[in-house]
């Protein structure tokens, strides 16, 4: 199955809402889910003016990655030639959820979303297999209202579409770390059999 025309309000979107940081944080989640539930994937329902448009018009009528596009990237960084593989969070939380895929390497990225506006978090991931690195790919802006400043791994989506991560932490691996996830954030934790060069 496939989702179709889907987002988070009807008829086009509620400005302020719609159009804010949060929904790239559903919108993330929303692709976890289905890809949980054996979907096929997610069509999200677009147009110029319409507040939940994931590409729309911005300044100068050039056309700009809105809020909802960075968590459709960030899903793409987690999944692409990666396998849904299960999560689970041992202390279950409303507001916080994990997703996990593995690639034919044996590479794990671990996707963590703290869907609470005010307070961070912290994660202990802990895994059967021995990792030698760790690296983080954060999703973030301003607030959970904002619709401006958002960023992926320390960038925003030039007017050409193009995105490259600039900060990419490093994390000292062990096999139980903690990760910080702030406040209306998400996090996405690879863990590799190899050394980060």
């Amino acid at each position: 199955f496939r989702i179709e025309e889907t987002n988070s309000i009807y008829l086009e979107g509620q400005p302020d809402v719609s159009d804010s940081f949060a929904t790239a944080l559903w919108g993330l989640e929303l692709m976890f889910q289905v890809a949980a539930a054996g979907g096929a994937g997610v069509n999200f329902h677009t147009g110029d003016t319409k507040a939940y448009t994931p590409i729309g018009l911005g300044e100068g009528s050039r056309h700009a990655a809105r809020p909802l596009y960075y968590g459709m990237l960030m899903f793409k960084e987690a999944t692409q030639k990666a396998a849904l593989v299960p999560a689970r969070l041992l202390t279950p939380s409303q507001n916080v959820v994990a997703y996990a895929t593995k690639s034919a390497d044996d590479t794990l990225n671990v996707c963590l979303i703290n869907k609470d506006f005010e307070h961070a978090t912290h994660a202990r991931i802990e895994s059967r297999r021995n990792f030698k690195s760790a690296a983080l790919l954060r999703l973030t802006a301003p607030s959970a209202g904002a619709k401006n400043d958002v960023t992926l791994g320390g960038s925003s989506v030039d007017d050409f579409g193009r995105w490259s991560p600039r900060q990419i932490e490093e994390l000292r691996w062990r096999h139980n770390s903690v990760v910080e996830i702030p406040a209306a954030s998400a996090v996405m934790v690879k863990l590799s059999r190899r050394r980060m060069s």
